[in-house]
């Protein structure tokens, strides 16, 4: 009741004291969605500065992509989503005081707490695609224009069909991440002392992904019997990331893989996490954030997928494989991924000979 209210009123006056500037100097970006709808969003805001070389670029982002979006060269100044009502009255004031002319909403962005601040910053311009909700849960009038998704079309694609509605140039190329060299000399500090010889390969898992989709996480005990195999074939090393909730699975595939594991869930942020990934020869994983994050560091990304779409939100780019055999993610067996592994060139065929064990 109180949300068909708030819908109610908001229809009423909006529109009602935002002026129309003249011109479009400045754009607001909200990525505040998971760490792989944020990467999935980079090459929105590339092209953005690409349009507007000198123009101020603001990013909205969740609190765990604040690091890598800090220190983004395409990127003037960072809001934090926050949690509470004060908190958020409080970011919109400080986005209302920056003046932007265009707000984009990149995907997803069809949430309340999403919809109402770039309205109430009095940001005349605002574009994102159209919801898929119905009646009080339906805010696309607070918008101007909406563009229509196409689930079939990976969701970089959509981010970018944004732009030329308003006038500005789609860049179309895979998410791009520059770990700084600070950064990158730090983590294979923390790598080397954790155990792993630069002589031999690395090659990253994550088996976990966000703790609200369960049903896209594969067997740990899998995961580790095609450590096993690699381990056998190359003698790699095995790098963890992930998340401090997936603690169970990790322990898991620790129990059932007796080489070598540096376990690095749950230690590192989002953009040291890029730069361990990028000592790695390739990356295996679910369908997750860190899936896209190998993408945005240029590293060879294999992912189990079962009931998402990967056409959507598959990693992106030539240099990735995705691994299906249904609609359960449980369909794949151990079997398709080491197979999948030994005929890639991207997979077993890349580790360096140099690197194994006579």
């Amino acid at each position: 009741m109180m949300k068909a209210l708030l819908h109610f009123l908001i229809r009423k006056i909006a529109h009602s004291d935002h002026k129309k500037r003249q011109t479009a100097g400045s754009v607001l970006v909200n990525v505040s969605s998971g760490i792989g709808d944020a990467v999935m969003a980079e090459p929105l805001i590339r092209s953005v500065r690409t349009s507007l070389p000198t123009g101020i670029i603001g990013v909205l982002c969740s609190p765990p992509t604040e690091v890598i979006f800090r220190r983004h060269p395409s990127i003037n100044v960072v809001f934090v989503l926050p949690t509470g009502l004060w908190a958020r009255l409080q970011l919109i004031w400080a986005i209302r005081k920056q003046g932007f002319d265009i707000y984009i909403g990149a995907l997803p962005s069809n949430t309340i707490r999403h919809l109402l601040i770039p309205y109430f910053a009095s940001i005349p311009r605002r574009i994102k695609h159209m919801s898929p909700h119905q009646g009080h849960q339906n805010y696309d009038f607070l918008f101007d224009p909406v563009v229509p998704l196409d689930k079939t079309k990976h969701r970089v694609l959509c981010n970018l069909d944004l732009l030329p509605p308003i006038g500005l140039e789609a860049v179309n190329s895979v998410p791009q991440l520059d770990v700084d060299k600070g950064t990158l000399a730090k983590v294979q500090k923390e790598l080397s002392r954790a155990g792993w010889d630069a002589s031999y390969s690395l090659v990253g898992f994550h088996i976990g992904c966000n703790p609200a989709a369960m049903e896209k996480r594969w067997p740990p005990e899998r995961f580790a019997e095609v450590a096993r195999h690699l381990y056998a074939k190359t003698q790699s090393c095995i790098l963890l990331l992930g998340g401090p909730d997936e603690k169970e699975e990790n322990r898991v595939f620790e129990s059932r893989f007796d080489g070598i594991i540096l376990n690095f869930a749950g230690k590192l942020n989002l953009l040291e996490t890029a730069a361990a990934i990028t000592f790695c020869s390739f990356f295996i994983s679910n369908d997750s954030g860190l899936m896209h994050l190998a993408t945005a560091v240029n590293r060879p990304a294999f992912a189990i997928f079962g009931p998402k779409d990967e056409r959507h939100i598959g990693p992106f780019g030539n240099r990735h494989t995705v691994i299906r055999k249904g609609s359960r993610v449980d369909d794949v067996q151990t079997n398709d991924v080491i197979k999948v592994l030994e005929d890639s060139e991207f997979g077993i065929p890349s580790l360096q000979r140099s690197n194994i064990r006579e």
